[in-house]
């Protein structure tokens, strides 16, 4: 008869948070450090998440190594996260959550999450890391004004994580310490404050947004702005205006 795993007590007794810019290579690092994390610890299951309505890829996927792999989906609101990441607790394992931004929100026009159901969050997963879970999460420290998200602020501020933040390579000045996830309208840096999360979701194969104006029959129809995300470093950074 199977025994039960005990719940472990490890130096690895803190949430480990991967944090940076767009292109900062966070996924890499996310499945680096779990995998080499599942060698030491064999007897815990390796349990990769991804919020659910994050549709660029059917898994975890990091650009760097073209590696992809198998996640499960985590519910598009607070209570379902919870509900999910709560049946973790009675067998501890090795839980894996990349883009910690979208986790807990819908695509609706307020998706953000409050600070209550951030803090809930939260706590579920200083919970399960006193349960013997060992927790590695990765996401953006900050949207493309310099707004920190709910989740993420608490992350930081946390003295049960340890953060280890990334930088990228700069789109303009092609420096290595590009820090900045600068959004790009039609080429152009975004002036106004708009919402945190833009998602343009369009086909490889779509070409009608590198041209000036899309024609149905006779009758011009103006085409859709292309957004864009890039990294800048400090200096090439521009900010929109409030």
């Amino acid at each position: 008869m199977t025994q039960p795993i005990t719940p472990i007590r490890t130096a690895l007794r803190l949430i480990t948070a991967i944090l940076g810019c767009m292109f900062s290579e966070k996924s890499a690092a996310l499945i680096a450090s779990a995998r080499r994390c599942s060698y030491g610890y064999p007897r815990l299951k390796l349990v990769f998440y991804k919020p659910v309505h994050d549709k660029r890829k059917e898994g975890v996927y990091t650009r760097v190594s073209e590696t992809l792999v198998e996640a499960n989906d985590l519910p598009g609101t607070p209570e379902g996260v919870l509900n999910t990441l709560r049946e973790h607790l009675q067998k501890p394992c090795i839980i894996v959550i990349d883009e910690l931004q979208f986790v807990g929100i819908s695509e609706d026009e307020h998706p953000l999450l409050s600070e209550e159901e951030a803090q809930q969050i939260m706590d579920l997963l200083i919970e399960l890391m006193r349960a013997g879970c060992i927790i590695f999460v990765a996401g953006l420290d900050a949207d493309y004004a310099c707004r920190p998200f709910p989740l993420t602020r608490l992350l930081q501020a946390s003295p049960y994580v340890n953060k280890r933040c990334l930088t990228a390579v700069c789109e303009r000045c092609k420096c290595d310490s590009a820090t900045h996830s600068q959004l790009l309208i039609d080429g152009e840096p975004a002036s106004g404050m708009e919402s945190s999360y833009i998602v343009e979701k369009l086909e490889e194969d779509d070409s009608s947004h590198a041209v000036g104006i899309e024609t149905t029959g006779l009758e011009p129809k103006p085409r859709k702005p292309v957004h864009a995300y890039v990294p800048r470093c400090i200096d090439c950074y521009v900010p929109p205006l409030a």
